[in-house]
C-alpha cells in the first residue's frame, strides 16, 4: 500500500486545507469545519468498544490466541502497526473491533491511532466482507467510459451501495479511483481477477453467477 504525500510518520493523513477564503486549515480555529464527517465516524467506532467489556465474547469466531500469535511474531520482528494490521485483516479478512482492542491494550497504543491507520489506507476494512469481492474502478479514464453507470445498475440490483455488502454475505462492492488500466476501461477486480472493457450487462452477469 501506498502513503499519499501528506502522510505523516505516524501513517496518518495531514489536516485538509480549507478551501473557503478564510485561510484556515480544517477542523482549526478560523478554519471550516469539513473534518466533522471523520469526527462522527471515529465517534461511532469508539462507541463499538465502549459498549462491550474487554472480556466479552465480542466478534463471532475470534481466537485471541491468533492476535497472541501474531503479536508474538511481530515483536520478535520487531515489525511495525501496519504490517501487523495487515496480518490480522488477511486473517479474518478485515479488521474485528475485538482484535483492534487486543492490540490497543497489549500494545499499549490507542485505539485512534489504530483507527487512523485503519481509515488512512483502502484496503483495510472495518467490517466484515463478503464471500466475493467486487471492485469497480471510478478513476477518469473508467468514469468517461460508462463505470459510474455500471456501479448504479450493481447497486440497484443488489440493493447495496459502494462499500457494503450484501445481506446474504456472498458479495461486497467497491470502488476505486484507479486501477492502472486505463486503455482498456471501465476495469473492474472481481475475486483478484481483472475484467476489462466492463458492461452493465457484463458486471451483473458476474455477480449473478456467484
Amino acid at each position: 500500500m501506498k502513503a499519499s504525500d501528506h502522510q505523516t510518520e505516524e501513517g496518518v493523513a495531514a489536516p485538509a486545507q480549507c478551501t473557503c477564503q478564510c485561510g484556515g486549515k480544517a477542523g482549526a480555529p478560523g478554519g471550516c469545519d469539513t473534518a466533522q464527517p471523520r469526527k462522527n465516524a471515529l465517534r461511532s467506532f469508539l462507541d463499538r468498544f465502549t459498549k462491550s467489556k474487554p472480556d466479552d465474547a465480542g466478534d463471532v469466531g475470534l481466537n485471541m490466541s491468533d492476535i497472541d500469535w501474531m503479536l508474538s511474531r511481530h515483536k520478535d520482528k520487531g515489525r511495525g502497526l501496519i504490517e501487523l494490521m495487515q496480518d490480522v485483516s488477511e486473517h479474518f479478512g478485515y479488521l474485528p473491533p475485538d482484535a483492534l482492542r487486543h492490540i490497543s491494550i497489549t500494545l499499549d497504543v490507542p485505539l485512534t491511532r489504530l483507527y487512523a491507520i485503519a481509515t488512512f489506507y483502502q484496503d483495510f476494512k472495518l467490517t466484515p466482507q463478503g464471500k466475493h469481492r467486487l471492485v469497480i474502478c471510478t478513476g477518469t479514464a473508467c468514469h468517461v467510459k460508462g463505470a459510474a453507470a455500471i456501479v448504479d445498475v450493481l447497486c440497484r440490483e443488489l440493493n447495496i451501495k459502494p462499500g457494503e455488502t450484501t445481506a446474504d454475505g456472498k458479495l461486497t462492492l467497491s470502488t476505486v479511483n484507479c486501477i492502472g488500466l486505463c486503455g482498456v476501461g471501465p476495469v473492474a477486480i472481481m475475486d483478484g481477477e481483472y475484467q476489462s472493457q466492463l458492461t452493465a450487462d457484463k458486471a451483473l452477469q458476474m455477480v449473478k453467477a456467484l
